[in-house]
């Protein structure tokens, strides 16, 4: 018999119900993927009613013990790895503590789930993990009690630059002594910053001098030939900067 489970483009996210044995949909259409690639603990589920979130189902069931792993197959990068958790067990601050590393640095240091939220809350703590070998490693180790743990949710952090409008940037014909300017605008469509160091003319044909390049009120020009200038742009994740192209024809003929 053959089986798997789609859990959608690698590396984009990673969706894990823990504890689960099927696809979990939550509120917002995202599927979990059940339980998979853990080491050690055992999985368990509650009927308890969950406060705090729309996605009940998703917290009752669990993974649970001393001490337990997980080794999750993700391409290597930079990820946003947020953990669910629910406490149903205990009925004090301190009945339940444990650490959690990931990738071999430890990221929560004695969480107690009842001292930040109470029994039967929704709860989530949120961290940041460079994954270099293909495997995105996560370990739980109890100090009281058990570890446990309701679901992992990792995300690759990207950076993409999107440049609008994305039709052709042609300033069709310009008289000589008069100017064309294209207004264009940039945004970090990704999840983490993008930083321009530099701006290249590439010059195929033409003057590159005719071109001059704003962004963001800093000024830049071409030369004679192929050039590449230092610059400074920094946009945080959904931010935009304005990118003006000014075309000062001084010869006939085209710059490209």
């Amino acid at each position: 018999m053959l089986s798997g489970i789609g859990i959608g483009e690698a590396g984009a996210e990673l969706l894990v119900d823990c504890g689960a044995s099927s696809i979990f949909m939550d509120s917002t259409f995202q599927m979990w993927a059940p339980d998979y690639q853990f080491i050690g603990g055992t999985a368990t589920t509650k009927i308890d009613p969950v406060g705090g979130t729309p996605d009940e189902d998703l917290y009752k069931s669990y993974r649970t013990g001393s001490a337990f792993q997980y080794a999750l197959d993700v391409p290597d990068g930079v990820y946003d790895v947020t953990l669910h958790f629910v406490e149903f067990a205990a009925v004090a601050p301190g009945n339940r503590l444990m650490d959690i590393s990931a990738e071999g640095v430890l990221v929560l240091d004695d969480l107690d789930i009842f001292a930040q939220v109470g029994a039967d809350v929704a709860y989530q703590e949120s961290f940041s993990a460079t994954v270099s070998d293909g495997v995105l490693d996560l370990d739980f180790q109890a100090v009281a009690g058990n570890s446990i743990v309701s679901a992992i949710e990792a995300r690759m952090q990207f950076a993409e630059l999107e440049i609008t409008p994305t039709l052709a940037h042609d300033f069709t014909f310009v008289d000589q002594g008069s100017t064309s300017v294209l207004n264009l605008m940039a945004e970090n469509t990704g999840t983490t910053q993008i930083d321009v160091s530099s701006v290249d003319f590439n010059v195929n044909s033409g003057a590159g001098h005719e071109l001059l390049l704003d962004m963001d009120g800093n000024v830049y020009m071409g030369d004679e030939e192929s050039i590449n200038l230092p610059a400074t742009l920094s946009l945080a994740p959904g931010a935009t900067a304005p990118l003006d192209i000014t075309f000062q024809p001084t010869d006939h003929g085209s710059a490209q």
